[in-house]
């Protein structure tokens, strides 16, 4: 009797442990982005998000972690910690890394067991963290004795003593973490009612943390979790998201209001400057393209009479004006495609033959600087499913950045690689390449830079292709070399099945 009451006892505790270790560190992440988000919705500097968890070491991540983590890890001191990874996008910072040390009564592991806890994965005394000695007896139920405060650190050689030793589920531990748990509580075979009472106590103990545990994570936890997805969407560019709530909880409903507000007024803002942008492109490409033609017309005239410096100064007005126009039409190109997934026109298509068609139209360009143009898929070898205008606009505007990049007599190849699930566009160019610190914004709209003489340009007429490459259920990857060569990869379906919803791709 004594040894199966024991049993019981061991293996409801060892249940109640994992759950409230759990459960421990899903809290912990709650306490965390209350203290972030709920306060004052204000930017933070980094001093001030220290001083905000003065009671952990917090670090800052420069790039954006994929999902909320959290798990426990030990040292050698040995000590356990907890740690929360939350996305958290403002001014320089992209995540923030909270590491808190836990003490064992945060836990509240508390019953009638012996509970130790240790770092690594064996019972090693000089690895004890800490360790928790049992409630004291209850009157109420004298059925129980009392003996484990003489109990020994480690396993046991009393047989009397029954013990139960697991490690932590490692989903949530950095580093291997043993718990033993160990009692010689007994309940006598005289009173039944004690006995009962006992299992009583138990399992309302476990379903009372069941249902204690479902609230917090119904009413916090998945509505922050929504949050940071949502939270992460606006900063990939959607401003079309708004947050329904369904918990009553007074301050998730004003966090939600206050993200909804946020997501409103940066969609006006962005509409407002994006009207602006193509009035006012729109209204100075027809004077530039007046200026273009009398250029033009100048310039032949100075032909005809013989006039040599006349026709190098018109010729290089002529020449400003036209990289004028291509950047004020990339521009109205960049704002004014509003095109959705389903207006597409789709038809099977030879990527070779849309490839010559491309460099046809931007031969012009090339031959200005004396710009090789190589074209190594075979015709027929690469078929597809394709709207045609997207993908020709794909290579005339990469095209066009290479040209502008590279050099007299330089050369620029397209060629592929196939697979049974994807096609591989590779479009290459001998220029110089492109710094390591510009390549990860190479695709941002309105990226500017200059690295090893290579010009990023405005930043639209890439930024039009990554969104082409997407509507196209595709991608666009890019390789470089300081001083040999640029590479921009272009993969597409080979099954030409596409799943469409009916969000807009603005371009």
């Amino acid at each position: 009797m004594e040894k199966s009451a024991s049993n019981l006892i061991l293996e409801s505790a060892s249940r109640e442990v994992n759950f409230k270790i759990e459960n421990h560190l899903k809290l912990e992440t709650v306490r965390a982005m209350e203290k972030l988000y709920l306060p004052t919705h204000k930017d933070y500097t980094k001093d001030e998000i220290r001083k905000i968890f003065n009671d952990a070491r917090v670090e800052f991540l420069d790039k954006l972690p994929s999902k909320i983590t959290y798990y426990y890890e030990t040292d050698e001191t040995p000590k356990l910690y907890s740690t929360v990874i939350i996305p958290f996008l403002q001014n320089d910072i992209k995540g923030i890394v909270i590491t808190k040390e836990v003490k064992s009564e945060e836990l509240k592991l508390y019953g009638p067991f012996f509970i130790e806890l240790y770092s690594g994965d064996e019972i090693n005394r000089n690895k004890l963290i800490w360790y928790v000695s049992p409630i004291v007896e209850s009157r109420k139920f004298p059925g129980f004795t009392k003996n484990l405060q003489k109990i020994p650190l480690g396993i046991p050689e009393d047989k009397r003593i029954s013990c139960k030793m697991f490690n932590f589920n490692e989903n949530y531990t950095k580093n291997k973490m043993t718990i033993l748990i160990k009692t010689n509580w007994h309940i006598s075979p005289g009173n039944p009612y004690a006995r009962r009472a006992s299992l009583i106590i138990i399992i309302v103990g476990v379903l009372l943390s069941f249902f204690v545990a479902r609230y917090v994570n119904v009413n916090f936890i998945n509505p922050f979790l929504k949050l940071s997805a949502a939270t992460k969407r606006v900063y990939m560019g959607d401003l079309n998201l708004h947050l329904k709530i369904s918990v009553k909880q007074k301050t998730v409903q004003e966090t939600y209001a206050n993200f909804n507000a946020m997501v409103k007024g940066l969609k006006e803002r962005n509409e407002l400057r994006t009207g602006f942008i193509r009035n006012l492109t729109h209204d100075l490409r027809t004077p530039l393209i007046a200026q273009q033609r009398a250029l033009s017309l100048i310039s032949n005239k100075f032909r005809e009479l013989n006039l040599k410096e006349e026709i190098d100064l018109t010729q290089s007005l002529e020449n400003n004006a036209n990289h004028l126009l291509r950047m004020v039409n990339l521009i109205l190109e960049s704002y004014q495609f509003n095109l959705k997934k389903e207006d597409l026109q789709l038809e099977i298509a030879d990527i070779a033959a849309l490839v010559n068609e491309s460099l046809t139209k931007i031969k012009p360009l090339a031959d200005e600087k004396q710009i090789i143009l190589e074209n190594l898929i075979k015709p027929g070898e690469v078929l597809i499913k394709i709207d045609k205008t997207c993908f020709e606009r794909i290579i005339i505007n990469l095209a066009a950045n290479s040209i502008e990049n590279l050099k007299n007599n330089g050369k620029i190849s397209i060629s592929n690689e196939s697979t049974s699930k994807e096609h591989r566009i590779i479009f290459e160019d001998n220029g110089n390449g492109i710094a390591k610190e510009d390549i990860e914004h190479i695709f941002d709209r309105y990226f500017s830079s200059k690295s090893y003489n290579r010009k990023i340009g405005s930043g639209l007429g890439l930024d039009v292709c990554k969104k082409l490459a997407e509507i196209l259920d595709g991608k666009i990857d890019i390789q470089s070399k300081t001083g040999k060569f640029t590479r921009f990869i272009i993969t597409l379906q080979t099954d030409g099945e596409k799943r469409y919803d009916d969000k807009n791709i603005d371009c």
